[in-house]
């Protein structure tokens, strides 16, 4: 498939392009629609915050894909979304909203194949961000390989969310096998607790931590709920608490925080491969965690993510809970 030279980018998300449908009402059964997916959300958080964002996957060629192509051209991130002609847009039904249930219909964007790689989309790219469901099977790994292969060729910081889903792989020992071995290629890894635990196979972070680095990884983050945020590298480590807000639901929070840390690292060189500062890094997941947490403020995800004004406005006025 071709498309038209495009511009210049921060950040590519890949993978995971889907429509979030949230329940809003349980007799009779009823849904809102939304675009979503951790590489939709996470660009569209990033568009919000002033960083230049892009967006590669694949839908289906019916009107839930034109829906989520629309939007994010509204929202004004880059899109270079391919339209299957096997698989329907995948569907995701979220039940619930402090613990929300999900429900996932059909697989579009897995089908994206590597004919479907627009490669001058990360001609100028700092950032590629990944999550672990581009691994899944073929033909996605085969693209997302590619993409980690070129990004060590092109100097392309590594940003990888394990995002896990469950019911996409035949046990936990598979997901953690397939994302054990890309760990040397990753800049940065985001994670929550249970993701730590399933990978690091450690309960307390410190020893977790230093089982992942050893593995590779060169920055980690490993978000906690009301627990805070705790971070990891070479040069430095911490935790920080979390702030206070009531909270709507928690979906798209863990794209809001990825999006948060990667808009104060971009103000800086992002070297590949180097261990991210100590008063930087402690600056980006701090502003993840405010955007975060303004995410959880407010119901869904792609309407609830931040534009910079206001993280910058809660920063000042709600300081984190210590």
């Amino acid at each position: 498939m071709q498309y038209a030279a495009c511009g210049s980018f921060d950040v590519v998300s890949l993978g995971e392009v889907v429509v979030d449908a949230f329940q809003i009402r349980e007799s009779p059964l009823s849904f809102s629609f939304f675009p979503g997916g951790a590489s939709v959300n996470v660009a569209v958080a990033l568009a919000r915050l002033g960083v230049a964002s892009a967006v590669m996957g694949k839908v289906g060629a019916d009107p839930f894909g034109e829906f989520l192509r629309d939007a994010l051209r509204a929202e004004g991130v880059e899109e270079k979304l391919c339209f299957s002609s096997r698989e329907r847009t995948s569907l995701t039904f979220v039940f619930g909203k402090q613990d929300p249930y999900y429900l996932r219909y059909s697989r579009s964007d897995l089908d994206l194949s590597p004919q479907d790689v627009d490669w001058t989309l990360f001609q100028y790219a700092r950032v590629v961000h990944l999550v672990s469901l581009d691994f899944v099977a073929a033909p996605i790994r085969e693209v997302s390989e590619a993409v980690l292969r070129h990004s060590r060729e092109q100097d392309i910081f590594v940003f990888f969310d394990f995002n896990h889903r469950p019911a996409f792989w035949e046990g936990p020992d598979e997901a953690r096998k397939v994302v054990w071995a890309l760990l040397p290629e990753v800049d940065f890894l985001k994670l929550n607790y249970e993701e730590f635990l399933l990978l690091s196979g450690k309960q307390e972070l410190e020893p977790g931590a230093e089982v992942l680095l050893a593995q590779g990884v060169r920055n980690l983050a490993v978000t906690l709920g009301e627990g805070g945020v705790f971070f990891a590298s070479a040069l430095t480590q911490g935790k920080l608490p979390s702030f206070s807000v009531l909270v709507a639901d928690v979906v798209g929070c863990g794209d809001a925080f990825c999006a948060g840390v990667l808009r104060v690292l971009l103000k800086e060189s992002m070297r590949k491969g180097l261990a991210i500062p100590p008063s930087l890094f402690r600056e980006a997941v701090l502003f993840g965690a405010a955007c975060g947490a303004l995410t959880a403020s407010r119901r869904g995800a792609f309407p609830a993510f931040p534009r910079l004004g206001e993280v910058e406005k809660f920063l000042r006025e709600s300081p984190p809970l210590f």
